[in-house]
């Protein structure tokens, strides 16, 4: 069972058993099989599938990782695909440059 935007402090926790999808949240937390996220900061995504549009400040820690813009980003998966990342795609660990 999803409870959305569980707050304690200025964070924002979203768990889910399948899905998660938010778009212009700050300190947002999300723990799914899938996860999608777009105009975030300081945000954290725990899942099989991870994908952040324009965020700063976000890690992703999944099988598949996926960001699409942004800065100060960090991914650790199997396979991490990051635009401005030190390579745009690498195994097991890929941060922004």
């Amino acid at each position: 069972m999803n409870e959305p935007h569980r707050k304690i402090g200025n964070e924002s926790f979203d768990v889910s058993i399948i899905a998660n999808s938010e778009s212009g949240m700050n300190h947002n937390n999300e723990i799914a099989l899938i996860n999608n996220e777009a105009d975030a900061n300081d945000d954290l995504q725990l899942g099989l599938i991870n994908k952040t549009h324009a965020c700063s400040n976000s890690i992703q820690i999944g099988i598949i990782n996926y960001a699409s813009g942004g800065q100060q980003n960090l991914q650790l998966g199997f396979i991490n695909v990051m635009k401005n990342g030190f390579l745009p795609v690498f195994p097991i660990l890929n941060f922004s440059v």
